[in-house]
């Protein structure tokens, strides 16, 4: 192995890691405090007019989570971007690529399911037409589409992203073995958990959130491992050789 391609999986890897890093607290914005306070209870149909006038109140707030959302589906596709240069040297699968794209374009998808919810709620142009009751159901229907467009896209990112790139650690030793299971883990939860809000009432859901929610930090593991550590590169055929030509291009 050419110590120029051991350093450039180092250098993607910690790309990787800080893409990963300024995503957090973007893709938090929408998730968290969005959801969280200002559409607090729109979940419910008789909160509708109540949760419409609190985006009309705080149409900055929500029009910035819009970007936020963009935001952090471009990063986590430049992220899988990032990784696939040295992912690509121990395998060819491209759904890896995949995942994270389309990823990407339901992120996109979902500001503009939020901005035609923003429309409803400010009650301009031809929408005048239609009466407030109406427009109040119309914008509970496009967040409840947000949501469950933010659960398919987490069964996406754990069924073609986490889970394979887990298998590909542990077979490959790119990343710790252990990272690699945890992985693993992850990836099965965050299929398992979006799935039970399709399949279980929300309460239901929710509750099965908050028990299970440590099975989600590998991922934040993960990140300030590629910041920290980067990706190395190790022989797929012969993993004796591999360490040792490791060994020999590592930087000091």
């Amino acid at each position: 192995m050419q110590p120029s391609v051991q350093t450039a999986a180092w250098t993607d890897g910690r790309i990787a890691g800080a893409l990963y890093l300024v995503s957090l607290p973007l893709g938090c914005v929408r998730a968290v405090y969005v959801q969280g306070t200002l559409l607090a209870g729109s979940f419910a149909a008789d909160h509708a007019a109540a949760t419409a006038e609190r985006i009309v109140t705080n149409e900055m707030t929500f029009r910035l989570a819009m970007l936020a959302d963009i935001a952090t589906g471009l990063l986590l596709g430049f992220v899988v971007l990032a990784l696939y240069r040295p992912l690509s040297q121990v395998s060819s699968r491209a759904y890896l690529v995949l995942g994270g794209l389309l990823v990407t374009a339901l992120y996109c998808a979902n500001a503009l399911i939020d901005f035609a919810g923003l429309l409803f709620a400010r009650d301009e142009g031809a929408l005048s037409a239609i009466s407030q009751v109406e427009r109040d159901g119309f914008l509970w229907f496009f967040l409840r589409i947000h949501f469950q467009i933010k659960e398919i896209t987490r069964i996406l990112w754990g069924l073609m992203w986490l889970i394979p790139l887990g298998v590909l650690a542990y077979r490959s030793r790119i990343l710790p073995r252990v990272l690699g299971v945890l992985l693993i883990v992850d990836g099965v939860a965050c299929v398992a958990n979006s799935a039970a809000w399709f399949l279980l009432p929300a309460a239901a859901a929710n509750r099965i959130f908050f028990v299970i929610w440590p099975v989600f930090l590998p991922e934040v593991f993960l990140m300030f491992w590629l910041l920290i550590r980067g990706v190395r590169l190790v022989s797929v055929l012969r993993p004796e050789q591999g360490d040792a030509a490791l060994r020999q291009t590592a930087p000091s």
